[in-house]
């Protein structure tokens, strides 16, 4: 029985990632609440005008967003330190530019989604309409491919807004099959939930857990080596 609770029992430890990672996906959708609100009373009113407040509504999620991934790969892959502490410490410190990125992100989400929502409305008034709403399906389907890489690039590097905004769109261009990968697993997952609400309480952070392994590999390609053996020298378990 004593071995069973022992620290260095592999069964105790993977049984401490899961329970860290049903934690960080309650923690995220907390932080999701505020914009699901937000959302569904839009939905329910039909009333357009209400999507304006997910500018602000967005940033909590935004942020988590971000906490997770950071979280997510320090604690549950690389095993270092512990997951509510680092979620908080992400959190707080990504919050100032993070709220920025977000903001921005949601005015263009917004834009995309409500010029879409009209055209989808005359959808049946000729080809062209039908084009140009095709068209609204792609630049949000291009924007969903832009915050895979978004927020997980405010977690891992240091760079002002700008830069980094530009760098996820060039990291997805240049990666662009596991962008696609990505992409369709994302949307895969977002049925998944729609269908059955309960999974919500897991499916997000196990698509962040696949992301991570699949965008650190991208990630380092562009880190200096000096940063590679840093992030080598700290991941090593003693």
């Amino acid at each position: 029985m004593g071995q069973l609770f022992n620290v260095e029992n592999k069964v105790f430890q993977e049984s401490n990632k899961l329970v860290d990672g049903l934690m960080l996906n309650l923690l995220w959708l907390m932080c999701c609440l505020p914009l699901g609100l937000n959302m569904l009373l839009a939905l329910l009113s039909q009333t357009i005008l209400l999507l304006l407040p997910c500018v602000l509504t967005a940033v909590p999620a935004g942020v988590a967003t971000t906490a997770v991934y950071y979280t997510v790969n320090k604690v549950i892959r690389q095993e270092r330190g512990y997951a509510f502490r680092e979620f908080w410490q992400s959190f707080l410190g990504n919050l100032k530019q993070g709220a920025v990125i977000t903001m921005l992100y949601t005015v263009m989400a917004l834009v995309i989604f409500v010029d879409g929502y009209i055209m989808y409305r005359f959808v049946g008034e000729g080809e062209r309409i039908r084009l140009l709403y095709l068209v609204f399906v792609m630049f949000f389907g291009l924007l969903m491919m832009w915050g895979i890489y978004l927020f997980p690039h405010l977690a891992r590097f240091e760079n002002s807004t700008k830069k980094l905004m530009k760098n996820a769109a060039l990291m997805a261009i240049a990666d662009l099959p596991k962008t696609l990968v990505l992409f369709a697993l994302l949307l895969a997952c977002a049925a998944l939930c729609y269908k059955f609400p309960f999974a919500l309480l897991f499916v997000p952070v196990l698509y962040i857990y696949i992301q991570t392994g699949i965008l650190e590999k991208i990630f380092r390609k562009y880190m200096s080596e000096e940063d590679l053996a840093a992030e080598d020298e700290r991941n090593q378990i003693l």
